[in-house]
């Protein structure tokens, strides 16, 4: 499996929003509680809008 790295694009906005929500609603839930991980993941982002 090879891996290109190549510049950030607009077309990559929703994955990169869902990727950031994620990380902390799912990646951070044993360590915070919910009012916390609300209050930094704010609400699911809407890239496009």
């Amino acid at each position: 499996m090879s891996v290109m790295i190549r510049p950030l694009e607009i077309s990559d906005a929703p994955q990169c929003a869902q990727i950031y929500y994620d990380a902390i609603m799912i990646g951070a839930k044993d360590y915070y509680t919910t009012e916390q991980l609300n209050a930094w993941a704010g609400p699911q982002l809407n890239p496009e809008g």
